[in-house]
């Protein structure tokens, strides 16, 4: 019995340390970036009120792998549109002029970068943070820094809460805050 328990300690003290980078704990990233056809969040513009939908409306297949088609609307009603799609290694990747690319790793540990499309770059900036918007207050939230390194001011803080997918994005001079959203059949609020 004794050496059960010399054995159990150890890992015990494994698994309650550092939680936020153990091997034994990854990230359910579609939960943090949920593709569905149909899911669809609204945002409000702090500087002016303005609206920003994102919306996944397709799937399109490149090669040979399935991405989702991610439509965002501005307030004017221009649209620009990305593809998206979860790799077996669980990253997030963005289909760029015939290339994957890293958009984001949360498995990351904190401040590793990783490199994206057309001089981005990013990093995970804080995990297990709580955030309140006007569509909800949600927890275990990841914050993920975006900028990019040829173009100045184009950063971004965005915050992704699980089951949702991004719920804040805080940029130069403005910030974007979830108002509502319906993510795989659950409506927020």
């Amino acid at each position: 019995m004794k050496k059960l328990l010399i054995l159990i300690i150890p890992v015990l003290s494994f698994i309650s340390c550092n939680r936020e980078n153990s091997p034994l704990m990854p990230v359910l990233t579609a939960e943090y970036f949920p593709l569905q056809v149909g899911n669809r969040w609204t945002f409000k513009n702090s500087s002016d009120s303005t609206v920003l939908i994102y919306e996944i409306t397709d799937t399109k297949v490149f090669g040979e792998h399935v991405y989702f088609e991610r439509v965002r609307t501005f307030s004017d009603g221009t649209k620009d549109t990305n593809y998206f799609r979860i790799a077996e290694d669980n990253v997030v990747l963005i289909y760029y002029e015939g290339n994957d690319y890293i958009y984001i790793d949360f498995e990351r540990p904190i401040h590793e970068e990783w490199d994206s499309y057309a001089d981005f770059y990013g990093y995970i900036k804080q995990r297990n943070i709580s955030t309140l918007v006007e569509a909800g207050s949600f927890n275990n939230v990841i914050e993920v820094f975006m900028d990019n390194r040829s173009v100045s001011d184009v950063y971004e803080f965005n915050r992704y809460a699980p089951g949702v997918g991004l719920v804040e994005s805080i940029r130069f001079r403005f910030g974007l805050t979830l108002s509502s959203a319906r993510v795989n059949g659950v409506n927020y609020p």
